[in-house]
């Protein structure tokens, strides 16, 4: 590079107006692409059942608009109620000795995994259903939990193992 190369580098500034210009516009669009994720993500399909499922047999459904528990038969024993304020408490049993506690919010149509006795760690315990299509796991008891719309068909066979 010659000297006068040298001087002319030094001279600049190190970023042109251009620079800056272009650095603006690929901000703009970061900060806009993250936006519309954001409200995209954000737009939540409402729930209307819950389906449970334990060990790959829908075992119970809950009705948001009935506000009802329907137990498939020959189950009833799995499955026992409590009321606190809004909110519906409900004892799983999936296996002897072993226990799930379900909140069911009414309002906010959400359900939560307040309560287990697995020896796993809990994990199912941090889990909620706030938008159809999500679920609650418990692998030890083989449990799960899925918030549906009323239109879509919960026919659909689960794989555990």
């Amino acid at each position: 590079m010659s000297l006068k190369e040298t001087d002319q580098v030094r001279k600049n500034k190190f970023f042109t107006r251009w620079d800056i210009a272009v650095y603006l516009v690929l901000l703009a669009a970061v900060v806009i692409s993250f936006v519309v994720l954001f409200l995209s993500a954000s737009d939540r399909v409402q729930i209307d059942r819950l389906e449970i499922r334990c060990r790959g047999e829908r075992v119970a459904v809950y009705d948001f608009a009935g506000d009802t528990l329907e137990i498939a038969e020959g189950r009833e024993e799995m499955f026992r109620t409590e009321e606190d304020g809004g909110t519906l408490l409900i004892y799983i049993f999936p296996e002897e000795g072993a226990f799930n506690l379900l909140a069911v919010n009414r309002q906010a149509r959400t359900a939560d995994m307040r309560d287990a006795d697995c020896s796993a760690g809990k994990d199912c315990t941090y889990m909620h259903v706030r938008a159809a299509g999500q679920t609650i796991v418990c692998v030890p008891h083989g449990l799960v939990i899925e918030g549906v719309r009323a239109e879509e068909d919960g026919s659909g066979g689960i794989v555990i193992g």
